[in-house]
């Protein structure tokens, strides 16, 4: 049976008319390889295609036809294709150089370079001219084999045997200069080669690449157009040209550089690049990974792609997935700065400062007056709290590029850091003023006046502010802060209402307006801002968070659990949903809860480092202190160069009472990020902790010194003091913490150094006062609680836990005080308070031991016992817990066991209130 030619049979597939197929079958193949170039020479290749597929039915042996379609197929970047059908025509007697070099590059397109080479091999009769194409083709696979230096050789030599016509060694020798970042000498190289044939569309094409690389896009625009002027189908210079106008924002270019692209027929990785890049710059984040995930699968190891994914995955601030990308790309192209540079910005947005520093050194050492990683390395030194090199880097970039204004907002910043207020000013200054647009100086101006406490001149930065956004919430916003700065709530309330007014769904400011409602004793009415703005933004997840936060502060659970359920169907890759989850349930004490979530979220996203801190955070807060060290331990291993699972290891060690490895983990960290806050409050802690608070007051000091800290030095030093039995200078510190930073925790520390000092009076006076202004303060209440208890007023304290519990009902550790406290006074409601803490916090040891004590007492010895050992089991070395489970043992008939438990107990040598019991239960246990 005859074999129709493609054309018919595509039309009889149509069921369309023959009256045309009667004609195509008349042609001979030779004809069809005729029609074939004609249609090549106007441009339509798949017309080609066709003829060609037909003069290959009709005749299978016509070499003529196979090469035709081979090098149609070149043409059209299908190497597979291109290589079956030049293999036939080789085999079929078309043995020329010509076709093997055909062959050789359709090899190469097919990502078969080995092979290639052995297509490559200039003859004895090889001409110059085809020689040099041969080994220029070898430098192309030995690019693709990595192999750069045999390449560059290959295409010198190219070069050398045909100087005047080896184009494509031209090419290679300008790759060559690329990969050693001397893109002059690639440039020079290229316009060599451009003189030589000025009517090759494929040089002028890679001379714009080059010079767009170079920054000078208006000398690439000029190439790329000469390129498209003599070939207007020529794909390099239509992506080149099309990325070009997407960098100039000229979206309507790049769309025309894109159909162009499409019309050709021929499916490049570059067209994909340059649709993805144009959905990217469209803001259709979404439609630009879609084609990116197509461009993938068909070109897995194009690496340009996966640098534009970085950049896409960091617009959506999916910052763990840039980082993937660009760590790929990165490894594949480690000179590319722009990479280099996005790599250390993702660091500086996730918290990682200080892996910066690490990441830049080379690239400076090598590159020491690039503008750009000076700026970044000045902002890391910056976040990292190392102001003295933050200066240095930002006033080198400064010098290098004056003009720049965004330069000098972080300069300021390290300047305030180092007490240069007027210089920091001034620069601020000068750099707002030169800037019509961008905000950032006057911003850091605001805060600068701000901590100078001169709120006049902070009010002049807003309106500057203002003046250059003047539609923008954000003026209000800060306006709204500096009155409340000066107490003036009302005038406060005002700008955010204008807030509001100007950006309906501005969630920071409803969130201001709910806490002023909630600091007035309206939480409904900061309720309802929260709904009336997800009215307005149903998938606002802030607001859905916030009004979680507001149901778990009401007691109502089943309401809070509604509302993360919903942020979590909002936004199921999110984090934060299930973060405040888990710590909801942590504060109800329902540690296996917590952790079930946190586990949950780790191996939903097992590759996400930020699901293995919450999981690590989880496991510290649950007390389950073994787990957090191995997870601090895989989270340093995975971010070596960030300090944060570091304070994590030191804080484990620190619960399980390993002060010689927290201090050797805190010493080899403190070496390596010498001042970080972070640390010298951790060395601060772990030496009150561990009893040494001589040394603690001097890590405290060093802390308080920092900008950065805020007041935590200032609270750590009085601690220190205060164990010091130094109260009176304790006193003086914590009214300086409360003067910078008006909290019930300072307050309440305060008032425990004032007691301490012999100033009860003022410390009950301090406290009245500033429950009066704070009547739902819990910090401020406990520590009346605490003084009353220290006074032996036994009865003060129980009114002031019922007081706390009439405003905190579900509070389980004040409902756990005050059973104790009943138990203490025979009161029998200290059972059913008992249970109500239990219920709240089940797995809670203090909890489960006051419970179990006071079954005990009420001769409920199996349930008592069962809870006492439960708190045992999370309080081993608990001194109280240990004496209340030597009673249910020796209660139980165990003597023996419960004797060596109080000779342990009272060998360690701990004070306890019970103490003196514990001794008697032992003599009696011993027959004494």
């Amino acid at each position: 049976m005859r074999t129709l030619p493609f054309c018919c049979a595509a039309v009889l597939a149509l069921g369309l008319t023959l009256s045309g197929c009667d004609r195509l079958l008349s042609y001979t193949d030779q004809e069809h390889v005729q029609r074939a170039k004609d249609f090549q020479a106007k441009g339509d290749l798949r017309a080609a295609e066709i003829e060609l597929k037909n003069a290959v039915a009709k005749n299978p042996k016509n070499p003529e036809a196979r090469l035709e379609l081979g090098k149609l197929y070149l043409t059209l970047r299908q190497g597979m294709a291109a290589q079956k059908e030049l293999a036939q025509a080789i085999n079929l007697g078309a043995q020329t150089d010509g076709v093997k070099l055909s062959l050789g590059q359709a090899l190469l397109l097919a990502n078969q370079p080995e092979q290639a080479l052995a297509w490559l091999k200039p003859g004895p009769q090889t001409t110059d001219r085809m020689a040099a194409k041969m080994l220029a083709t070898q430098g192309d696979a030995h690019l693709a084999l990595r192999k750069p230096r045999e390449a560059c050789d290959l295409y010198q030599r190219a070069a050398d045997r045909d100087p005047q016509g080896a184009t494509e060694a031209y090419w290679g020798l300008a790759v060559c200069q690329a990969l050693r970042r001397d893109l002059a000498g690639a440039q020079a190289i290229l316009e060599k080669a451009r003189d030589l044939d000025p009517n090759n569309d494929g040089t002028w094409a890679r001379l714009g690449e080059v010079l767009q690389t170079r920054g000078d896009t208006a000398g690439a625009e000029k190439a790329y157009v000469e390129a498209l002027r003599l070939n207007p189908g020529n794909l390099e210079a239509l992506i080149g040209h099309g990325v070009l106008a997407v960098n100039r924002g000229r979206l309507r270019d790049a769309e025309r550089d894109l159909k162009n692209l499409t019309a050709t027929g021929i499916e490049t990785p570059g067209r994909l690049y340059l649709a993805a890049l144009v959905a990217a710059a469209k803001k259709n984040g979404a439609r630009a990974l879609e084609i990116l995930g197509t461009l993938a699968k068909a070109y897995p190891d194009y690496f340009p792609a996966w640098l534009l994914a970085a950049r896409v995955h960091y617009a959506q601030k999916h910052l763990a997935s840039a980082e993937q990308y660009v760590d790929r790309y990165l490894a594949v192209q480690p000179g590319d700065l722009a990479a280099v540079g996005l790599k250390a910005t993702l660091l500086l947005d996730s918290g990682r400062a200080a892996e910066v520093p690490d990441l830049l050194a080379p690239y400076l050492a090598r590159y020491p007056d690039d503008v750009h990683l000076l700026y970044l390395a000045g902002r890391a030194y910056l976040e990292t709290g190392d102001a003295a090199r933050a200066r240095a880097s930002l006033e080198k970039a400064v010098a290098l590029k004056p003009e720049i204004t965004g330069l000098k907002t972080p300069l300021a910043a390290a300047l305030l850091a180092q007490g240069e207020r007027l210089q920091a000013v001034n620069l601020l200054a000068a750099a707002s003023a030169a800037d019509a647009s961008h905000i950032d100086a006057d911003l850091l101006l605001v805060a600068a006046h701000l901590q100078a406490e001169r709120y006049g001149e902070a009010l002049a930065a807003v309106a500057a502010i203002e003046k250059k956004r003047p539609r923008d919430s954000l003026a209000d916003r800060l306006r709204a802060g500096i009155h409340l700065r000066q107490g003036d709530r009302a005038a406060a309330r005002h700008d955010l209402e204008r807030a509001l007014a100007k950006a309906p769904t501005d969630f920071a400011a409803t969130a201001a307006l709910a806490e002023l409602d909630l600091g007035d004793g309206h939480p409904e009415a900061a309720r309802q801002r929260f709904l009336t703005l997800l009215g307005r933004d149903r998938g606002s997840v802030p607001a859905m968070l916030a009004l979680a936060r507001l149901a778990a502060s009401g007691e109502r659970e089943k309401e809070f659990l509604e509302w993360t359920e919903q942020a979590s169907r909002a936004a199921p890759q999110a984090l934060a949903p299930q973060a405040l989850l888990a710590e909801y349930y942590l504060s109800k004490g329902k540690r296996e809860q917590a952790l079930r979530v946190a586990n949950a979220v780790q191996s939903a996203h097992p590759d996400d480092p930020l699901a293995l801190d919450l999981l690590a955070r989880t496991q510290l807060a649950a007390g389950d202190l073994r787990n957090a060290l191995a997870s601090y331990g895989k989270l340093a291993e995975a971010r070596p160069n960030d300090v944060g699972p570091r304070v994590g290891l030191v804080r484990a060690h620190m619960m399980l009472k390993q002060y010689p490895e927290a201090r050797s983990t805190l010493e080899a960290a403190l070496k390596r990020w010498p001042g970080m806050p972070a640390l010298l409050e951790a060395a601060a802690q772990l030496e009150i902790l561990a009893g040494r608070p001589e040394v603690a007051l001097t890590h405290a000091r060093a802390l308080a010194g920092s900008d950065q800290a805020g007041v935590a030095g200032l609270l750590l030093e009085g601690d220190a003091l205060v164990l010091m039995k130094k109260p009176a200078e304790a006193t003086r510190v914590f009214e300086s913490a409360l003067a910078r930073a008006p909290q019930g925790e300072t307050m309440a520390r305060l008032a425990r150094a004032l007691w301490l000092a012999g100033r009860g009076e003022e410390a009950d006076r301090r406290l009245d006062g500033w429950l009066a202004e704070h009547p739902r303060d819990a910090a401020a209440r406990r520590a009346r609680v605490d003084i009353a208890l220290a006074r032996g007023q036994t009865a003060l304290a129980v009114r002031e836990l019922e007081a706390l519990l009439a405003q905190r009902p579900q509070d389980a550790t004040a409902l756990n005080d005050l059973a104790v406290l009943y138990h203490e006074q025979g009161d029998a409601r200290a059972l059913e308070v008992a249970e109500r803490a239990y219920r709240l916090a089940p797995d809670a040891p203090m909890v489960q031991d006051t419970l179990g004590w006071i079954l005990i007492e009420r001769k409920a010895l199996e349930r008592g016992r069962e809870l006492i050992e439960q708190a045992y089991a999370g309080l081993p070395h608990h001194p109280v817990v240990r004496y209340h489970r030597a009673v249910a043992l020796a209660q139980s008939g165990e003597r023996a066991q419960a004797r060596r438990e109080l000779e342990a107990l009272l060998k360690g040598g701990e004070n306890f209130p019970e103490k003196a019991q514990a001794r008697a239960l032992l003599a009696s246990l011993r027959g004494e």
